[in-house]
């Protein structure tokens, strides 16, 4: 009786394991509408921005942006971006990514490029014509983060962000 017992135990934490095994994978589920992303050593988790309309508005009212947060926008293909602060009201880090999530570069409203520049809000903050913050190489994919935390992880050109980047690329419109 006791080694049916076992024998059961054994077949029930097997079953168990598989299970839990491929949990992982439900973490991409095509309806996620945050991604967990390690950055510079720090784990974020980023809202996903898969859409012109979600792009549009973007951090746009927040009052606030969470120091393990931020947004990660994703693009159907690799080109150049410009980024706003249109009605924002914090400031925002931006990180340019391209196609197989290689850090680009940040750049200013004059198109310098600078080791990580915090994007501050405008003045005024309903600004018609904001500045922007144009890539000056094609990227796929942009994250934000709250001000100060791109220079705070020593982030570089060419450092390497790891992304589920064919699942992600499949769900940008």
């Amino acid at each position: 009786m006791i080694r049916t017992h076992t024998r059961l135990q054994v077949v029930r934490l097997t079953l168990l394991s598989l299970l839990l095994l491929n949990l992982p994978a439900c973490a991409d589920d095509k309806g996620a509408t945050t991604q967990r992303v390690a950055i510079g050593g720090k784990t974020f988790t980023l809202e996903l921005m898969l859409n012109d309309d979600q792009r549009a508005q973007g951090e746009m009212g927040r009052k606030s942006i969470d120091p393990n947060g931020g947004m990660l926008f994703v693009f159907p293909d690799a080109a150049y971006r410009s980024f706003w602060m249109k009605n924002c009201l914090v400031d925002i880090d931006l990180i340019y990514l391209d196609a197989r999530g290689r850090v680009v570069q940040a750049s200013t409203p004059t198109g310098k490029t600078g080791p990580w520049v915090t994007m501050v809000p405008p003045e005024p903050l309903d600004n018609p014509d904001p500045p922007g913050y144009p890539s000056q190489w094609p990227a796929q994919f942009a994250i934000e983060l709250k001000g100060g935390a791109a220079a705070a992880l020593n982030l570089k050109e060419g450092d390497q962000i790891d992304l589920p980047l064919d699942a992600l690329k499949q769900r940008a419109k």
